[in-house]
């Protein structure tokens, strides 16, 4: 039998016992499916994707173990892989150091790699996975990269070389939000970029960067780096989240400046010219209580006038719509959360009226509120020219679609 095989597991807390038992019983699960897979016809030659999501109730043990199958069977027509992780992995100074010792020079799949992948989403990862070595990149070619680091951030030279092997990327994201136990050295930090060279990514139409960190003394210069090295010039939608304690708000405007300026001041423009489709959010929080910093958010559209896709995840993003003088003047979809449909109108009614738009609006909205929302919705904007949709999905599911991640 030669026909492609799409492998999907979805491993539920329910049927995996107490939380004793939780990992143990989770790990012999997983291990058992793949095994009766290949037993049963399903040799991993067939594999065309394979996708694993895991519970956020879970050790990364789980994906050690399905990484470890991974590494040991050949899968020449794999094409897809994602490995998902539904919350947040949490490793002490004692797991750490063990997760150390066990995780030395390992490989992410069975060597050669597979020449026909080119879809990867990795979260929650260890890095001697994606980085054994500096001068042989595993992951050669993609066209979609999606990682979600945990534990500690890779050393930007690794990074470097992994973007560098991946010229042919049209999809990048990179998320640090969960915060790394072990951040690279200090040595590093003070190098900063002059060593590494901008990775040229001219294919690269969609890149989100998703920035978090709890440590007030840590500045982002990390992920400051990783900007810095991009040079991927085409990228028409852009995904930006940034949060930081509330004394380190000041690193933000370093995104915002390159991002509006570009590396060079003396010639200011705006890094990447061809932006058509923009979610931004930049806040502060400090404990459960969050802020949103409204300037960024006007200084980053005036310098992208050419937006006409804009995703707003924030309640309080929505007055910079009637900011004077008018921003994103071509603007045509909008994707926002408000509480009511008389909210949404007071905001945009003067841009409608001013003839610039938005032409569609999509408002997340669930269970009961739907068909509720829906009818307000039709008799706000009644006269307003003005497509109002309500949507079952979450804002930022909605927004990778639209934006297309």
């Amino acid at each position: 039998m030669t026909t492609p095989l799409d492998i999907e597991i979805r491993l539920s807390v329910k049927p995996l016992g107490t939380q004793t038992k939780r990992e143990l019983n989770a790990t012999r699960a997983l291990l058992e499916g793949l095994n009766f897979i290949v037993a049963h016809g399903g040799a991993t030659f067939r594999w065309r994707s394979f996708w694993l999501h895991t519970p956020a109730s879970v050790r990364i043990e789980l994906h050690i173990a399905a990484l470890d199958f991974i590494e040991k069977y050949p899968m020449p027509s794999l094409e897809r892989l994602e490995v998902k992780h539904d919350g947040s992995h949490y490793a002490g100074a004692e797991e750490h150091q063990r997760l150390g010792q066990i995780l030395h020079n390992r490989t992410l799949v069975y060597n050669p790699p597979p020449t026909r992948l080119k879809f990867v989403t990795l979260e929650w990862i260890p890095n001697s996975y994606l980085f054994a070595s500096l001068d042989r990149p595993q992951l050669i070619g993609l066209t979609r990269l999606e990682l979600c680091f945990s534990i500690a951030l890779p050393k930007l030279e690794h990074i470097n070389a992994l973007l560098a092997a991946n010229p042919t990327l049209r999809v990048l994201s990179i998320d640090t939000r969960p915060f790394p136990y072990i951040l690279p050295d200090d040595s590093e930090k003070q190098a900063k970029l002059a060593h590494l060279p901008r990775t040229k990514l001219p294919s690269l139409q969609a890149l989100a960067l998703s920035f978090r960190t709890r440590n007030h003394a840590y500045d982002l210069w990390w992920e400051q780096c990783l900007l810095r090295m991009l040079d991927a010039p085409n990228v028409e939608s852009l995904r930006l989240r940034l949060e930081l304690p509330r004394s380190r708000t000041s690193y933000i405007r370093d995104f915002v400046n390159y991002l509006t300026k570009g590396a060079d001041l003396s010639k200011p423009k705006p890094l990447f010219p061809s932006l058509t489709g923009l979610e931004l959010l930049a806040r502060r929080y400090r404990g459960s209580a969050s802020s949103y910093i409204d300037s960024f958010d006007k200084e980053l559209l005036a310098a992208y006038p050419t937006i006409t896709t804009l995703v707003l995840p924030n309640r309080s993003q929505t007055a910079v719509l009637n900011a004077q003088p008018w921003l994103v003047p071509q603007l045509n979809r909008l994707l926002v959360r408000v509480h009511s449909a008389a909210e949404l109108k007071q905001v945009i009614g003067e841009r409608c009226k001013a003839g610039l738009g938005p032409n569609i609006v999509e408002v997340p909205s669930t269970g009961t509120l739907y068909a509720e929302w829906a009818q307000s919705a039709s008799q706000e904007f009644d006269g307003l020219g003005v497509d109002v949709r309500a949507s079952y999905l979450r804002l930022s599911q909605l927004g990778r679609e639209i934006l297309g991640f």
